[in-house]
């Protein structure tokens, strides 16, 4: 840590307490704006917390968990700790290629789902330290990811050859709606 100077701490070992005090110092020591990463689930195994790396970073650590955890309130600002998991980039890069009707996943679609996910933070989110969209936008950010994959399968040539606005119309039309209907058993 000390001689690397990491600007990115990316925890899968299911090691609570792995990304100690000692080290969480030495990242925001490095870096202005370290970006913590404590990945493993469930919650118990965390790497660390949202807290401990608020008060080590004195606030400035952006992170994001494997687990939702709760806001919070440091140096009288709301401090959120996004839940990153493939829920955003796997549905519409899905949906993407399929509308695209590319005949593999390319690096580039995974690069332009990356740079759709990240466009779709809005400002007061990126206030409140979200490294990611809030869940409750998951359809909508999957739409804006789909379309920017088929697009770039357009652009790799292995797209359908449409304007954008014509991707953007496929797969919102394409993207599946949840409807259930109501069960009543037969009497027999």
């Amino acid at each position: 840590m000390r001689n690397a100077k990491p600007t990115v701490l990316i925890g899968v070992t299911a090691r609570r307490g792995l990304f100690s005090r000692e080290i969480l110092d030495l990242m925001a020591q490095h870096d202005e704006r370290p970006v913590i990463l404590p990945l493993s689930n469930p919650t118990s195994k965390c790497e660390c917390t949202p807290e401990e790396v608020a008060e080590a970073t004195g606030g400035r650590g952006l992170m994001a968990t494997g687990s939702p955890f709760a806001p919070v309130d440091f140096g009288g600002r709301r401090i959120v700790a996004s839940q990153c998991n493939n829920t955003f980039v796997f549905p519409g890069v899905g949906l993407g290629a399929l509308v695209a009707r590319a005949p593999k996943v390319t690096d580039g679609m995974f690069l332009a789902a990356s740079r759709a996910l990240c466009g779709a933070v809005t400002e007061r989110q990126r206030l409140e330290g979200h490294l990611l969209p809030e869940m409750a936008d998951i359809r909508t950010v999957s739409r804006v990811i789909a379309t920017s994959v088929a697009i770039e399968a357009r652009e790799e040539g292995i797209g359908r050859l449409l304007e954008d606005d014509e991707l953007e119309r496929l797969v919102t039309r394409a993207q599946w709606e949840p409807r259930y209907s109501a069960y009543r058993p037969r009497r027999v």
